[in-house]
């Protein structure tokens, strides 16, 4: 019989496309092992993209922590590796018999650099994850990584722009008019613009529509993983919020423009310095939050208004330059 291996990751999108550097990592120093996910059924459809085969083990078909857990000491892994740390997980520990690893949060630094706004940019959440080793800091971390299903085009004479607007809080989204001006600038160098949206994006959308009509594609991927990840993968390069679609372009090696505004790289939430070109203006207030919230604590959204189309164009017009020899 196969040695056995759990890995606990309930949430969220972008934390566990971040894990695929942890998993593959795992999989090289545990070759013979099986290896079992157990999260949401609502990110089921992420793993199709992994590295690696997982089997998957779901939440929701356990009626309380407590049946979880004699589920878990029942089939007796070898190792179970806690890459969340929530409180959920923390109970869990508590009714399980057998050893869990959780990783180090850094839950207190973050709290730190948000209270007194540090910029400082000195981990990353992905590389945290291999924490719940004894040496991690000497790990050669694998890069970030997601297998595609749909091969990478490139025709410089058709350069594709992907625009995923959307966050999980309003202050971690740049406003309209930004945005707006943007498109107006990237339409000029007759870019193929597709901008990528679920239900939650709708208030936006419509604005986009009325001011560009056809001149702009939008991709409705609705609460499909699947199809956020497909249409992504048909870009050369992506604009982002701090949100999953970041760490998801990332990890399928497209070039990646992440912007920043209530929340700061400084938290972690980079794919890596050196090749994530994240935008931020660096304000003053800025971070304020960990996750971001529904408004500005200021009132100003100085962090945002002040991040300037002109500047995230500028990087387009750098990156395509970088990348690709497009001029």
């Amino acid at each position: 019989m196969k040695n056995k291996i759990l890995v606990i990751r309930f949430s969220s999108l972008g934390d566990i496309v971040l894990s695929s550097s942890f998993i593959k990592f795992i999989k090289k120093k545990f070759p013979d092992y099986r290896f079992f996910f157990l999260t949401k059924k609502l990110y089921k459809d992420i793993f199709q993209f992994f590295p690696v085969d997982l089997e998957l083990l779901f939440l929701e078909d356990f009626c309380s922590l407590r049946e979880l857990a004699k589920f878990i000491d029942n089939n007796k892994f070898d190792y179970i590796f806690d890459i969340h740390n929530n409180l959920r997980t923390n109970l869990l520990k508590f009714f399980v018999k057998q050893k869990i690893y959780s990783y180090k949060k850094k839950h207190l630094y973050r709290k730190y650099k948000i209270m007194f706004h540090k910029k400082k940019v000195d981990f990353y959440v992905y590389q945290q994850y291999f924490s719940v080793f004894r040496d991690y800091e000497n790990i050669d971390y694998p890069k970030l990584e997601l297998k595609r299903n749909i091969p990478f085009e490139l025709d410089k004479n058709v350069i594709k722009i992907g625009i995923h607007p959307g966050a999980s809080n309003l202050t971690k989204m740049w406003n309209i008019e930004n945005l707006v001006s943007l498109i107006n600038l990237l339409i000029e160098k007759d870019f193929f613009i597709s901008v990528i949206y679920s239900n939650k994006e709708e208030f936006i959308i419509k604005e986009l529509k009325n001011i560009f009509g056809d001149q702009i594609n939008y991709k409705f991927t609705g609460n499909s993983l699947k199809e956020l990840f497909e249409e992504i993968q048909k870009q050369n390069l992506m604009i982002t919020m701090d949100s999953g679609a970041s760490h998801i372009s990332y990890s399928f090696g497209i070039p990646t423009i992440s912007l920043f505004g209530a929340t700061h790289p400084s938290l972690g939430f980079v794919s890596d310095i050196k090749e994530n070109n994240f935008l931020t203006i660096n304000e003053k207030c800025s971070p304020c939050t960990l996750h971001g919230q529904s408004s500005c604590p200021k009132k100003h959204f100085n962090c945002m208004k002040k991040l300037l189309p002109e500047m995230v164009f500028d990087k387009v017009i750098k990156i395509l330059q970088d990348y690709y020899g497009v001029h």
